[in-house]
């Protein structure tokens, strides 16, 4: 009989721990950073995928992978340690964050609990924040993200197009999944990982890439489309319509004009419409409007336990479990992670975990990154890096918007919660150089009438 080692409140088997273990070892040895960070993203999309038992694996290598980035972080940059270069507001708010969600430990009704998620949580903002941060040196290798998130969705969309085409026999009137797990885990994918086959499109001349681009982008279409993903749809409307009024305001007009009005349009009056009209329909499915997909009734009972402790919360991490209030640690030993309420927003999930506190935390870093991308957007085009900061502001806009209806933001084994950390962080990476860009280009208009005149 084999042991089982827990992880996470999960067990696995003690073959299957080691031959990760070993496994690791030698992707630190012998794969690039961004090879690891190609591989770790596609690690915490796995477990979101109908893969059967290839889930089971996938979830003990997401945690694996998020120590691996740190790990081949800090040996690549041993140097720099654990200082961010140049350190940041963005940072200072991150740092804030973590030593709040620590200190949670001090009050949560299971310490436990707080202190292990709030652990991986640290491990995913030290991997993002220092570790990828210091390897960002050169414009070249920020827009390496770019490329690095246009195979995870080649790799996606390519595998999801497979799917279709091995079971479209089964593909009913209903909404559509395909190789996800859920139809809005793939509206989410197709939001956040549209701008990068987008960016790919605009930047590459390789006639192949461009051609795997145009292929992916139909499938992605084809496949947000099936989903009936509302958060999803909208999400990637609004990033999308970034990436298109950045290339030329012609096309937005068109976009807001064609889709976006009308869209708006049926979600404001599809209430007041006869319910039967729409009850088949996809993506407006207008009997859930107004209730909003039963998440209505779970806010206002999320809400009542919030007010219980609104400055500081219940506890990081403790968000599902305030119903069971400071029960004993064994309760929550016993419960499965999917049990408890699931409030489906990120934002009052957090206030429950951190209190105001907490959400005044995050959203100063919302906004100080916004107001990052905006400057990007707002740039004179010098080159692929500021095309790339648009997209990366896109898909973090995308992002959060989806935020407010679903709650992975501080989940760190899922891929929407890396992939929000990391487009923030690229985009204020971004904007270093963009600003760097600008000064020097304003020292040299300051010097060149001074070099006039000494030739004179």
């Amino acid at each position: 009989m084999g042991y089982d080692v827990r992880i996470g409140g999960q067990a696995f088997p003690l073959e299957l721990v080691i031959a990760c273990i070993v496994f690791l070892g030698f992707c630190l040895l012998a794969l690039r950073l961004r090879t690891l960070l190609f591989l770790t993203i596609v690690a915490l999309f796995l477990p979101s995928l109908a893969l059967g038992e290839v889930v089971k694996i996938a979830r003990l290598l997401r945690w694996a992978f998020l120590v691996a980035i740190v790990a081949k972080g800090l040996t690549t940059n041993f140097r720099l340690g654990f200082l961010p270069r140049p350190w940041t507001t963005g940072h200072r708010l991150v740092l804030a964050l973590s030593v709040l969600v620590l200190a949670s430990y001090s009050w949560s009704i299971s310490p436990g609990w707080t202190f292990r998620h709030g652990t991986m949580m640290i491990v995913l903002w030290v991997g993002v924040y220092v570790m990828l941060w210091n390897s960002w040196d050169s414009e070249e290798r920020i827009t390496t993200v770019c490329t690095i998130l246009f195979l995870v969705a080649s790799l996606l969309f390519v595998t999801e197009f497979l799917y279709l085409l091995f079971n479209f026999e089964g593909v009913g009137p209903g909404r559509y999944a395909g190789v996800f797990l859920n139809p809005n885990g793939l509206g989410t994918a197709v939001a956040f990982l549209g701008p990068f086959v987008y960016w790919k499109l605009r930047t590459t001349e390789n006639p192949g890439v461009r051609a795997l681009g145009r292929f992916v982008a139909l499938v992605m279409l084809v496949s947000l489309f099936q989903s009936g993903s509302r958060s999803g749809f909208l999400g990637a409307l609004v990033c999308m319509g970034v990436m298109f009024s950045y290339a030329g305001r012609a096309r937005l007009a068109l976009v807001a004009g064609v889709v976006l009005v009308p869209l708006l349009l049926l979600l404001v009056f599809s209430p007041r419409l006869d319910p039967t009209i729409l009850d088949d329909t996809r993506l407006v499915r207008a009997e859930s409007l107004s209730h909003l997909s039963d998440r209505l009734p779970m806010w206002e009972k999320g809400f009542d336990y919030f007010l219980r402790r609104p400055l500081l919360g219940h506890g990081f991490g403790m968000n599902r479990f305030v119903e069971f209030g400071r029960a004993n640690e064994e309760l929550f030993h016993s419960l499965n992670r999917t049990r408890g309420s699931n409030y489906h927003n990120t934002h009052l999930m957090l206030a429950l975990d951190l209190g105001l506190v907490g959400v005044a935390l995050l959203w100063a870093f919302i906004a100080y990154v916004l107001k990052r991308g905006v400057e990007i957007y707002r740039s004179p085009r010098r080159g692929p890096i500021e095309t790339a900061g648009v997209a990366f502001l896109a898909a973090f806009l995308a992002l959060v918007g989806d935020s407010f209806v679903h709650g992975w933001m501080f989940s760190p084994g899922s891929s929407p919660a890396i992939v929000f950390w990391l487009v923030a962080a690229c985009v204020l990476r971004t904007w270093s150089f963009s600003a760097a860009a600008e000064t020097a280009e304003a020292e040299q208009r300051e010097e060149a009438p001074a070099v006039e005149l000494a030739a004179t």
